[in-house]
């Protein structure tokens, strides 16, 4: 893993490292390292109630953690109510894009026309990322 993220970094200006729900030492390694880190959350309660473990043991090795919810909710789980129960900021949603699969099974690139919930997620999070986005204000 250490490999990968320094040749990821001299590389490119990102890296995007999907990890697993259960940590080993080389998921903690790459948290450590990432600037910004995004768990995906589906609007459901029984998924809040692990997704808070999960969100307490990444925080503590990557402090700018958010959450990105998928949905909609079966339930009526709101997104903001699934960040206040994992205490992280909403960062995103990520609603059901029938259309997707097809398009993938077709060989077009994921959000490849810039429209839709994917293409407007992904918009999203690269102005998370963006040093403008985490500048204190005086």
């Amino acid at each position: 893993m250490a490999a990968a993220l320094d040749a990821g970094r001299r590389g490119r200006d990102l890296v995007v490292i999907d990890l697993p729900r259960r940590f080993d030492e080389s998921s903690l390694l790459a948290l450590t390292a990432a600037d910004r880190a995004y768990l995906v959350v589906p609007a459901e309660l029984r998924a809040c109630a692990a997704a808070l473990r999960v969100a307490q043991v990444a925080g503590a090795h990557c402090p700018a953690l958010g959450v990105v919810v998928r949905g909609p909710a079966p339930g009526g789980v709101e997104p903001q109510t699934v960040a206040r129960a994992l205490h992280l900021p909403l960062v995103g949603t990520l609603r059901s894009e029938p259309r997707l699969v097809k398009a993938l099974e077709g060989g077009e690139p994921p959000a490849g026309t810039g429209r839709g919930p994917l293409a407007e997620l992904c918009r999203n999070l690269l102005a998370d990322m963006s040093p403008r986005a985490h500048r204190a204000v005086a």
